[in-house]
């Protein structure tokens, strides 16, 4: 299915960065770059909860197309991806320049096919994934969770790195005719995915992505569920894309707080390193 927004993007609302966080369970992504506009929001869109809820949706794509208008001679596109109880999909990313009616697609490896499959690492550079910049919301950076290019054989193949919180497989396939894509499972907060691009100041942009979920869990930015990390699972679930000058949210590795590190040994142990499920 096919939805197309209209955003302008070339006076953006102000977005201020927070300070950096420590682990956190509910809310926006933290520390956007300021002039970083959203220019999609999954939670927010009522075309794409309705179909979210829907059981028969599950694993079936979305395509939406939305519009930003160049500040600057390049521009990022950010997505930020938080899945506590499963998996989302990413796949056939396309920018193309609307002001010129140009049909060159501005994003590389849009497909994900560049490259072989593999999970995504901020400690060590994922070349799975020519062109994109993977990076980790602080509050969860160095924690397990499992994303990165996959095929449909090579994520129902490896259970113990993707499983939804019940313990199913993902079972998630590739957009169209596509033979890889994105798969994105950030556990307890936000990881990105970004691309910068050339582009003419002024001109408008159309920016096309498809995604689909693991689950039919409705959409939330608030987690609910009251988690930690040695009961149940998260119920926080969004989908967002930014639009922005640079990469929207910059990629922090710094040194976690005392009581950060307690907190994520905890983590780790009730997360058992790789598994997605946990029990209660």
């Amino acid at each position: 299915m096919r939805f197309t927004l209209k955003v302008a993007v070339g006076i953006a609302a102000a977005m201020t960065a927070a300070g950096h966080a420590k682990a956190q369970s509910n809310g926006s992504p933290v520390n956007p770059v300021p002039g970083t506009t959203v220019v999609f929001d999954a939670n927010a869109n009522s075309t794409a909860t309705a179909f979210e809820t829907n059981a028969s949706n599950v694993g079936v794509y979305q395509t939406f197309t939305v519009n930003f208008t160049a500040t600057a001679t390049t521009s990022t596109i950010t997505f930020a991806m938080r899945n506590d109880p499963g998996y989302f999909a990413l796949d056939n990313v396309s920018a193309v320049d609307a002001t010129t009616s140009s049909s060159l697609n501005l994003i590389q490896n849009g497909n994900f096919g560049s490259g072989g499959t593999g999970l995504a690492s901020v400690s060590a550079p994922f070349s799975a994934a020519p062109g994109w910049t993977f990076f980790q919301d602080p509050a969860i950076s160095g924690q397990s969770y499992n994303s990165g290019v996959q095929t449909t054989a090579s994520l129902n193949a490896d259970t113990i790195a993707f499983s939804n919180y019940d313990g199913s497989a993902p079972n998630l396939k590739p957009y169209g005719t596509a033979t890889q894509m994105w798969v994105d499972g950030s556990v307890y907060g936000y990881d990105y995915l970004a691309q910068t691009f050339n582009t003419a100041i002024g001109d408008t942009y159309n920016l096309t992505f498809s995604f689909t979920n693991s689950t039919n869990l409705p959409y939330s930015q608030t987690d609910t569920s009251g988690y930690t990390a040695n009961s149940s699972t998260g119920n926080g679930i969004d989908f967002l894309v930014y639009a922005s000058q640079q990469v929207a949210f910059e990629p922090i590795q710094s040194t976690p707080e005392p009581g950060t590190l307690a907190v994520l040994g905890l983590g780790l142990a009730g997360l058992g390193l790789t598994r997605k499920r946990r029990q209660a």
